[in-house]
């Protein structure tokens, strides 16, 4: 068994101190339970540039298995956040859902020339046109989305697309006057990362809030509708669906048992995501939980991949280093799905991953090389 550092030990009680001060913020028979960040297939254009020269998606998780893992871990109402795209929701609408439409839109902080998330919900058809026309320019994107009264997150703010070397702090002082709302515990990300935005957040003062102001000429009131007011949401982040649900926010709605009887459940989460009427749930957040999500995700490439062809690759955008590297993970994808025994194996691991248990005939069958990767399954 690993041993846990003092450090570490800390941590685990900080965290599980937080989660549970936010379960009592409001009264239990009030809230609804969500998932605000969470993907399924039509995250399709991934932001690394190594899956864009290579064309693979994100994930390969068809909709309805993310609802249903969504349902399992009890989410009263629900969102599909993809990237630069709500097609998932605009779909399941169609269909007779009662979907919070949502989408992560990456933005451009152009002063900067820092690429970041942000979540952002309520919004239509026509409104997402003008969203995705908009992200290059962030400060453009968020006035149009104050103006729209549409809520914006901050999505897990110590990562983002910066070309050489970390953001000055002036960055992460300036971004904060633009937004009120910040997911503050991210599925995908350590403990550490997670407390320690809450940790600065908290440490926000009125004061600085202006002082911010006048040292960057900007006035967050053309960004927010309460600068002061600092809101925490959390979303499990997860592309392979496995951890959908695990980790999200508490919605909360005054008179919720006679309100839900007349209002759509969508339309009450998007009121309270507005008033900033959140409390965030989930756990101890380790490098266990992203390891299991980059396997599963290897597992799905090795299922899915279909070779981009060289003119794709030597014609992308990148550098001759960039291409270099994807053709080589090509060429070695390629020869991993010539091989059956390590597909059938490969599909063997991914399909535990979703729970699917190998019977006793599947786990014979497995090479003895491959034997002991399932004695636990």
């Amino acid at each position: 068994m690993k041993k846990i550092s003092g450090f570490q030990n800390e941590l685990r009680q900080e965290v599980n101190s937080f989660f549970e001060s936010e379960s009592v913020k409001f009264p239990k028979d009030e809230l609804l339970k969500i998932d605000l960040h969470c993907h399924d297939h039509n995250s399709n254009v991934p932001d690394e540039l190594l899956g864009r020269i290579l064309n693979v998606p994100e994930t390969w998780l068809r909709t309805e298995d993310l609802i249903d893992t969504l349902k399992k871990n009890r989410c009263d109402v629900f969102t599909v956040t993809n990237h630069n795209n709500a097609r998932s929701n605009f779909d399941l609408i169609k269909k007779g859902y009662d979907m919070l439409v949502g989408a992560e839109f990456s933005c451009l902080v152009p002063d900067y020339d820092i690429g970041i998330h942000v979540l952002a919900y309520g919004f239509s058809e026509e409104q997402e046109a003008v969203l995705l026309h908009l992200k290059e320019n962030l400060y453009d994107f968020l006035k149009y989305t104050k103006a729209n009264d549409i809520p914006t997150v901050w999505a897990h703010p110590l990562y983002q697309y910066k070309s050489d070397g970390l953001p000055p702090f002036n960055f992460f002082c300036k971004t904060a006057l633009l937004f009120e709302r910040f997911e503050v515990v991210n599925g995908q990300r350590n403990t550490w990362q997670n407390m320690l935005v809450k940790f600065w957040l908290e440490s926000i003062t009125p004061e600085e809030i202006d002082s911010w102001s006048n040292k960057f000429g900007i006035d967050p009131n053309d960004y927010c509708n309460n600068p002061y007011k600092k809101s925490f949401t959390g979303g499990s982040d997860s592309h392979m669906g496995i951890f959908a649900g695990q980790t999200g926010t508490y919605l909360h709605i005054p008179d919720l048992k006679n309100r839900r009887k007349k209002e759509p459940l969508s339309k009450l989460a998007l009121e309270a995501i507005k008033n900033g009427n959140t409390a965030v749930y989930g756990s101890d957040q380790n490098t266990e939980k992203l390891t299991v999500a980059f396997l599963d995700y290897f597992n799905q490439v090795c299922l899915n991949f279909e070779d981009p062809g060289l003119t794709r690759m030597l014609l992308h955008k990148g550098t001759t280093i960039d291409k270099l590297i994807a053709f080589v993970i090509s060429n070695a994808l390629s020869e991993i799905q010539r091989h059956g025994v390590t597909i059938k194996f490969i599909e063997l691991f991914h399909n535990s991953f979703r729970g699917e248990v190998p019977s006793y005939f599947k786990k014979f069958l497995v090479p003895g090389a491959y034997k002991k990767y399932l004695i636990q399954l």
